[in-house]
């Protein structure tokens, strides 16, 4: 696992965000996608193919904290 990329717990760092990386997650009951554009962090819930929640951050840490959230719902 590449360190510039990934944190120790295997989610993306700043640096992968600003490299153009997209942070996924697919559940039981939807999908989810975190990713950066122009310095501000999107985040979408989709259920059933279409975007149900999308949210933007301008810090990576409340996206992140929304996202796992969202992981505990659609698992």
């Amino acid at each position: 696992m590449n360190t510039m990329m990934h944190n120790i717990d295997g989610t993306l760092t700043k640096y992968a965000f600003a490299c153009g990386y997209v942070q996924k997650f697919e559940g039981r009951f939807g999908e989810l996608k975190l990713y950066m554009e122009f310095h501000t962090y999107h985040l979408i819930k989709s259920e059933n193919l279409k975007p149900s929640v999308w949210l933007s951050f301008d810090k990576l840490g409340p996206a992140k904290k929304q996202f796992n959230k969202f992981k505990k719902e659609i698992k």
